[in-house]
């Protein structure tokens, strides 16, 4: 009779937890997590943005996970032997403006140059230590941290072949920082504004 309700009040306390972990809002059995910062591209749609929204309001679009289309260029890198903070190596031209961004620097060393490029990504600030030296200034930078190439597909490569983009190797996305700055069609500078929003030039 006691090995019958031992098994009994287990039997309803198992139901009780079933029961209670069913009747959570969003209706699943496992524990909710919250959701990371930088989501990635799975788990949102990108909002398209132009530049000059951009260069209007950039923090509105703060960590937000946009899409922008641009003129592809690559950026050289700093003279200085040591560099705090880190360094875009390619950005996006689109009417005057240049969009600093970094990830897939690898892939995007094999494209030729002003070929126009829509990707996603996330809109970052950079708040810190940031040029040449042991103790440069402290800064406050825009960049775009690209998590996706969207188009062109398929991407073309400099040697005269085409890549798919959705067969490409995953390519490791490094936190740099660039800023979005004014810059003559055709020109990239390497040198980030002194602002933290950026500028049209007249």
């Amino acid at each position: 009779m006691q090995l019958l309700r031992r098994w009994f009040f287990l039997i309803v306390i198992i139901a009780l937890a079933v029961l209670g972990v069913a009747c959570r809002p969003d209706g699943t059995l496992m524990p909710r997590r919250g959701t990371p910062e930088s989501s990635g591209p799975l788990f949102g749609h990108p909002e398209p943005v132009a530049f000059a929204a951009l260069d209007e309001d950039p923090v509105a679009y703060h960590n937000r996970l946009i899409r922008v289309t641009g003129a592809y260029t690559s950026l050289p890198l700093p003279e200085c032997g040591r560099v705090r903070g880190p360094v875009a190596r390619w950005a996006l031209v689109d009417q005057g403006l240049r969009l600093d961004a970094v990830g897939y620097e690898e892939l995007l060393s094999l494209v030729p140059e002003g070929i126009d490029l829509t990707v996603d990504g996330f809109w970052r600030l950079y708040e810190g230590p940031l040029g040449c030296g042991k103790e440069p200034p402290t800064d406050r930078l825009w960049f775009l941290e690209v998590v996706r190439l969207v188009q062109p597909n398929p991407l073309p490569l400099l040697n005269g072949r085409s890549l798919a983009l959705d067969a490409s190797p995953r390519i490791s996305v490094t936190m740099s920082v660039s800023t979005l700055t004014a810059t003559p069609e055709g020109t990239a500078s390497p040198t980030p504004s002194e602002t933290p929003t950026p500028s049209r030039t007249s």
